[in-house]
């Protein structure tokens, strides 16, 4: 159970950031981070650690599909999904802060956002076969649920279909009279449609494989941990 927090016992409170409000060093320090799990002669230390960081992470939102998804405790299971990945960059750099993507910026042109300039996350998949051929990730070979390229396959072909823009969503919460009508409008319509519309690893329950998907659920860490110690 996640415990109520008083702000004010918090050693260091620290702010997640829009992922395009990063410094250049930052940006670099965040991708630096993930690549450096990856990196070294074979076992990596990323692949020593797959049983704990990304296969588990895979594992973890496959295996809970059905109670993660589709029920009250959607957000907060994910917050605190998003938070263990979180914390496992910070032990190979501190400062790091896991950035969002707030895609209502660029809701009507996603395909335009910066996040899939080649270096960033790289753009759309090969025609061919869909693996992602740019970025830093492009030699990415996620292993779950086996040995794969990177892929993504944006729904409109060259382009990706416009998400809803900033005035449905300020509508969205606005009439909203109780939670549960606020968080089913905002998970499958909403959320839901950044997934299935960069298509790829993106619509699966495997979505953890692609990276872009950490940075899409916006908000802001208020409490020292997810249980406030």
């Amino acid at each position: 159970m996640i415990r109520p927090v008083d702000a004010h016992t918090c050693k260091r409170i620290r702010q997640r950031q829009e992922i395009r409000t990063l410094t250049q060093a930052q940006r670099e320090s965040f991708f630096h981070a993930i690549r450096y799990l990856q990196s070294g002669p074979k076992p990596t230390r990323y692949d020593k650690q797959v049983p704990r960081l990304s296969q588990r992470f895979v594992e973890r939102h496959y295996h809970a599909r059905v109670s993660a998804h589709g029920w009250p405790w959607f957000l907060t299971w994910h917050r605190a999904f998003i938070r263990e990945f979180e914390a496992s960059l910070q032990e190979v750099d501190p400062d790091i802060m896991l950035p969002y993507w707030d895609w209502s910026y660029d809701s009507q042109a996603p395909e335009l956002s910066p996040v899939f300039r080649s270096g960033w996350f790289g753009g759309n998949g090969r025609p061919s076969d869909g693996c992602v051929a740019d970025g830093h990730f492009a030699s990415w070979r996620p292993a779950y649920p086996e040995p794969h390229c990177l892929r993504r396959k944006w729904n409109q072909g060259d382009t990706i279909s416009a998400f809803h823009p900033p005035e449905t969503l300020e509508v969205l919460v606005r009439n909203a009279t109780h939670f549960e009508q606020f968080r089913t409008k905002l998970e499958a319509p909403t959320h839901g449609q950044v997934h299935n519309s960069i298509g790829g690893d993106m619509p699966s329950m495997y979505s953890p494989n692609e990276y872009v998907r950490w940075c899409i659920v916006p908000g802001k860490e208020n409490a020292c941990t997810i249980g406030g110690d």
